[in-house]
């Protein structure tokens, strides 16, 4: 990206390759109504159920090692990656440089014992920048209008 931009969608936005910026002055927001989506397709041939464990990447449409520099809010979901549950366990490292915000956590792979087992890992960095300024026609949480409608204090 060669500037500043915001990308907002009624529905999902897919991620389907690199999002650098040029220089240091860009800068790009995406916002999704749902998900905000890595592109990671696997054929898992005429079932649909997330119970067949046999599914195989479709190697020709790999994202291997997604760069991506954005500040992202999912309005109503999720940031995830498409049937993370599935495909090769070698897809690499998530690099994200910016913010994430979302109402659940979504992920990105399977993980047990230390091990990657699909989808990807995550190198997600905060791009300073966000203190100060956003992308245009982003939300401000500072000038929105938010307010505290409950507070509660934790004991140990």
């Amino acid at each position: 990206l060669n500037g500043r931009l915001t990308i907002a969608a009624a529905n999902d936005i897919v991620i389907t390759w690199h999002l650098l910026y040029a220089g240091t002055d860009d800068m790009l927001g995406l916002i999704a109504n749902d998900f905000v989506q890595i592109y990671h397709p696997v054929d898992r041939g005429r079932s649909r159920s997330y119970e067949n464990l046999d599914a195989r990447p479709n190697h020709s449409s790999e994202f291997r090692d997604p760069q991506i520099n954005a500040a992202i809010l999912s309005v109503n979901h999720s940031f995830m990656v498409q049937e993370w549950r599935y495909g090769d366990s070698r897809l690499g490292t998530i690099e994200l440089n910016g913010a994430i915000a979302q109402i659940f956590r979504g992920p990105v792979g399977t993980f047990s014992g230390g091990s990657r087992y699909s989808g990807y890992d995550k190198d997600y960095n905060y791009d300073e920048r966000l203190r100060y300024t956003n992308p245009p026609h982003f939300i401000d949480p500072v000038k929105a209008s938010w307010r505290i409608i409950q507070f509660a204090e934790q004991f140990d």
